[in-house]
């Protein structure tokens, strides 16, 4: 049974508190919380029955763990990796983005690099049973080459994010991400604008974005992001893609799986896609699958080297929303070794 530290009590370390600490309980267990706030730090710690610490290097030293949970806010992860790798080194899992620029990313890859720590990050929309399906589906090659694939997240009315660029930072990774193993490849180059929905109930403050992105092999994909939408037509987790195919348009649209083609007599072919089979998906597998790279298994998609690649597209974009260009992507991948 591992153990583990949670850094970070309020926000995504209530979800961790509330279901996720207690779905993978079989395999590994909280040994100590750890958040600036005391009162955070203290409801998590009443929750688990475990100690509460306002202090990262003394909770590392007070409780022996296999690994810290870093689910810290994102302009703090940068300090939090520090504090873990330079008091007393240990594994880590960490929630999305890895750091909320592209120059802490690079710090903190370096950081993990010279200690020899493995680490990983939790994306966990790519990992839900719908995503994994429709990504082998389209790597499976059974309805020919891609041509293009268009995505789409529509919110209603979500609560404001400043500035419009955090659409991509806080959330929107998670479908840039997706575009990879969509694809099977890395980026090529990005366009990006983000912006302010202009209707006064927004308070001018709920972001839209737009991003096209050319991959390396070819295909071109672009994602669609409104978080001020009158309706949640394609809200968290019910998103919509659709790939165009060699032989058939496969659509994933509120996590069922259609594909559609037209015959030689030009009737309307459906055919409805089973989702993979498997009890354990998002964060439940992600626990799992880093749980047991830490006893040997296979190194997780998301480990650090994959999740630095999914950064170069993320700031790449978010650099183009800033300068109104299309940004290379493949020299940011350069930069953290992504093309290796």
């Amino acid at each position: 049974m591992k153990r583990f530290v949670l850094i970070g009590c309020g926000n995504w370390g209530g979800w961790w508190v509330r279901d996720f600490i207690p779905e993978t309980a079989d395999v590994a267990r909280c040994a100590a919380v750890v958040d600036v706030n005391r009162e955070e730090a203290e409801r998590a710690g009443n929750a688990l029955h475990v100690p509460v610490y306002t202090n990262i290097g003394t909770a590392l030293r007070e409780n022996p763990v296999d690994y810290a949970v870093v689910t810290a806010s994102i302009p703090h992860h940068l300090e939090v990796f520090r504090d873990i790798l330079l008091t007393r080194p240990c594994p880590i899992l960490s929630e999305k983005p890895v750091a909320g620029n592209w120059e802490d990313c690079l710090e903190i890859q370096q950081l993990v690099k010279e200690v020899g720590i493995k680490c990983a990050f939790t994306f966990s929309h790519r990992f839900e049973q719908d995503k994994q399906t429709f990504a082998r589906l389209l790597q499976s090659g059974k309805y020919g080459k891609i041509n293009t694939i268009v995505g789409r997240l529509i919110v209603h009315k979500q609560q404001p994010i400043r500035p419009p660029e955090m659409t991509l930072i806080d959330g929107g990774v998670h479908y840039l991400d997706m575009l990879r193993p969509f694809t099977g490849s890395e980026a090529k180059t990005v366009y990006a604008r983000a912006w302010d929905c202009p209707w006064p109930e927004s308070g001018g403050h709920a972001a839209s974005a737009f991003v096209q992105a050319e991959m390396q092999n070819g295909i071109h994909a672009t994602m669609e992001y409104l978080l001020g939408s009158a309706e949640n037509r394609n809200s968290w987790c019910d998103e919509y893609f659709r790939a165009e195919c060699e032989r058939a348009s496969v659509v994933l649209d509120q996590r069922q799986i259609t594909a559609r083609w037209t015959d030689e007599s030009g009737n309307l072919i459906t055919e409805d896609v089973p989702l993979l089979p498997g009890a354990h998906w998002k964060h439940d597998k992600i626990i799992r699958d880093f749980n047991h790279w830490l006893d040997g298994g296979p190194e997780p998609a998301l480990c650090l080297r994959g999740s630095m690649k999914a950064m170069a597209l993320l700031y790449a974009a978010v650099e183009s929303t800033q300068t109104g260009q299309a940004v290379s992507v493949t020299n940011r991948l350069e930069q953290c070794g992504g093309n290796e």
